[in-house]
């Protein structure tokens, strides 16, 4: 399977993925696409919130709105224009969340609907880099620089980033570091924003070697029901000729001689 990332943001660019390395990259949304392509669309980091939260056993719908709560409460405002995306349960029940304006997703949903393009999945672009087990690591994407730590992921800043960070060292991915994060990344997405209402819709196909099995299986059930029903006509008319005989028989006895 070959994966197509897009890189959105004002100067955007797509990488094009095999066998688990990076194969060609370009400007623009044109990459030569494929029959069998997964397209992977990335969201710029400035667009969105990554949050860490342990939220244990609870069901997907719970555990979404506990993520929203917390997300209301962090960023200290109302919640109803975000479009909030949780990752799988790890361990000890922790999760990783990811916040981003509505308005922004259905943009760019609907920009790359435009070109004919509906990505399989969508990331954030802070979740392209490794979550590490301790201290800070940053990747320079081109158009921005991401930095990433145990419990936040954010676009880089000057001002910001040593706030966040207490003033720790932060350790910058080589090329080759970075671009084998990315191919992980794109395979296997920590949290796909393409979730409930942006989920994919998925397009229903025919199986029709199934539809054939189940026709071969419908008309051996149609024929043995059908020998069920002769037989037991066949015994119910060899029962009936019995009884008219039987009846024919008293009638004949209860006659007077001659």
């Amino acid at each position: 399977m070959t994966n197509v990332v897009l890189l959105l943001g004002d100067a955007a660019r797509w990488l094009r993925i095999e066998d688990g390395a990076i194969v060609a990259r370009g400007d623009g949304f044109s990459p030569e696409m494929p029959d069998e392509v997964r397209v992977v669309a990335v969201v710029p980091a400035r667009e969105v919130a990554v949050h860490q939260a342990n939220l244990p056993n609870l069901s997907e719908p719970q555990a979404r709105a506990a993520a929203r709560l917390l997300v209301a409460e962090q960023s200290a405002g109302a919640s109803d224009g975000l479009h909030i995306a949780i990752g799988p349960e790890g361990a000890n029940g922790d999760r990783t969340i990811v916040a981003i304006e509505a308005a922004h997703m259905a943009r760019h949903l609907a920009e790359l609907a435009t070109l004919g393009i509906d990505p399989d999945a969508m990331l954030a672009a802070p979740l392209l880099l490794p979550r590490p087990t301790e201290g800070w690591l940053r990747g320079d994407l081109g158009e921005e620089v991401v930095v990433r730590g145990r419990d936040a992921a954010f676009a880089d800043d000057a001002v910001l980033t040593p706030m966040v960070t207490g003033g720790a060292a932060v350790v910058d991915l080589d090329h080759d570091a970075l671009e084998a994060a990315v191919v992980a990344a794109a395979e296997t997405p920590e949290v796909d924003l393409r979730q409930p209402p942006f989920a994919k819709l998925r397009r229903w196909s025919i199986d029709w070697p199934l539809v054939r099995r189940l026709a071969v299986l419908g008309l051996l059930l149609a024929t043995a029901t059908l020998a069920v029903e002769i037989v037991t006509i066949a015994k119910l008319n060899a029962t009936a000729d019995r009884i008219e005989a039987a009846n024919a028989i008293r009638a004949r006895a209860a006659l007077p001689p001659g």
